[in-house]
């Protein structure tokens, strides 16, 4: 069963080989091309980012552009060895209605590339808290219109945590 999930972020890591390991795990789940090129059929990317790369070998830089992607948030502490900056920002509505923002630890940086282990911090939000702390009130679910409110809070969600991954692609240019 595929899973979907919003997300945006960027990872830079320690070293080539870290990021390397990193292409090749994303070019097995088929969410990279062998150019490097995001996959429509596994990702619906939410805005163009045109010729942009989203990979930047000088800097070790991975961008994950906003959109919906296929299964990458299940696999997602599987990017986080050898990072030593970034951050994740996920959300779903598929039989959960969750997001999700994470960060690497300190000690993922000394992982070996391909390492598995702990090597991110995860802060969850049950969206459903997240609107009635930011105004948007509750809904029931058998409410006509269930689905456009889980829009709103899941955009005013992504509004407030996201980052500005354009600057980060202008840099990769």
């Amino acid at each position: 069963m595929t899973f979907y999930a919003t997300l945006v972020g960027y990872l830079e890591y320690r070293t080539s080989d870290h990021l390397d390991a990193i292409r090749q795990l994303l070019r097995a789940g088929d969410w990279l091309d062998s150019e490097n090129r995001w996959q429509t059929d596994r990702i619906r990317l939410t805005e163009s980012l045109g010729p942009e790369p989203t990979i930047d070998d000088t800097e070790n830089l991975l961008v994950l552009p906003p959109g919906l992607y296929a299964d990458l948030a299940r696999i997602s502490t599987d990017l986080f060895p050898g990072a030593v900056d970034g951050t994740v920002v996920m959300s779903s509505t598929d039989c959960c209605f969750d997001g999700w923002i994470e960060r690497p630890l300190r000690h993922a940086a000394h992982l070996s590339p391909g390492e598995s282990g702990t090597a991110s911090d995860i802060t969850c939000y049950p969206l459903e808290v997240y609107a009635r702390s930011r105004g948007l009130g509750m809904y029931p679910l058998d409410a006509g219109g269930y689905t456009a409110w889980q829009s709103r809070v899941v955009r005013t969600f992504h509004r407030e945590f996201d980052l500005n991954v354009t600057s980060l692609l202008e840099h990769t240019a």
